[in-house]
């Protein structure tokens, strides 16, 4: 089955096996896709945040909070929320947490003077927050949004015999030297019983989370890139999205992002 799509400007073509695609020992078919229009700003929000961390859940309910408000205004808002492992000697390691992730909230430390906190919110990286500041996030979203440039993908998903496997084919206009793609997968609507630590006793709830995150340095001379995403055996399709982005790496600034509705 083909499905091409216009999201944020960029150009999506949905390949899907025949009979469909298994993930998780699950077929999985399509559905229709929520189209976003092109030519919308963006803003890319990243939550760093910890389930060891007693003040994150109140970032958490507030990332979910602003994803829903921005659902139908002219600003499209893409989530990313980013587990942090350093606070998993306080009783408790959150099963979504990466160190690949605290190292990302470092660099950002070092290039906003912000230092590494939870819960912390960085938009477009440029600007970031307290994550539980409902007023201050909403106001650093407001002046955060910019228009992304054209960008197309190719998303070619690919089942090996015990893992789940994406080659994504991405297509990128104009010239990126010294600037880094990135691609997630995120997912929503997961709880998580806490047995210990800061938020020990309490079950926690979680959307946007990160399950997957790879980077390909880009210096000009590629227009074509293949992306190769391992997902967990355990990710929901039907409630995951795929997200692509461009980051400047001498500022941090995210100058392109796109993101699909729903996994093929």
């Amino acid at each position: 089955m083909l499905s091409k799509l216009n999201i944020l400007g960029m150009t999506i073509i949905l390949t899907f096996l025949a009979g469909g695609l298994f993930i998780s020992g699950h077929p999985y078919t399509s559905t229709e896709n929520k189209i976003l229009n092109e030519s919308q700003p963006f803003v890319v929000v990243e939550l760093f945040t910890s389930q060891g961390c007693y003040s994150c859940p109140a970032a958490d309910d507030n990332l979910r909070a602003l994803t829903k408000e921005y659902a139908d205004k002219d600003v499209t808002l893409i989530p990313l929320a980013f587990h942090v492992d350093y606070w998993n000697y306080l009783g408790w390691k959150d099963i979504y947490s990466d160190k690949r992730f605290s190292l990302r909230q470092r660099t950002y430390a070092s290039k906003l003077n912000s230092g590494v906190y939870t819960p912390q919110m960085v938009f477009n990286g440029s600007s970031e927050c307290v994550g539980s500041r409902t007023a201050q996030t909403r106001e650093l979203i407001r002046k955060g949004a910019q228009v992304s440039p054209d960008i197309s993908i190719d998303l070619r998903p690919t089942v090996y015999t015990h893992q789940e496997n994406w080659e994504i084919n991405i297509q990128i206009t104009g010239t990126h030297i010294g600037q880094t793609l990135y691609t997630a997968v995120t997912e929503e609507g997961l709880e998580v019983p806490i047995a210990r630590g800061e938020n020990g006793g309490k079950t926690l709830k979680y959307d946007h989370v990160v399950r997957t995150f790879e980077m390909q340095s880009l210096d000009g001379t590629k227009e074509q890139i293949k992306v190769k995403l391992l997902l967990p055996k355990d990710l929901n399709p039907s409630k995951s999205h795929l997200v692509a982005f461009i980051q400047d790496d001498a500022t941090g600034k995210i100058i392109s992002a796109q993101k699909t509705d729903v996994l093929p």
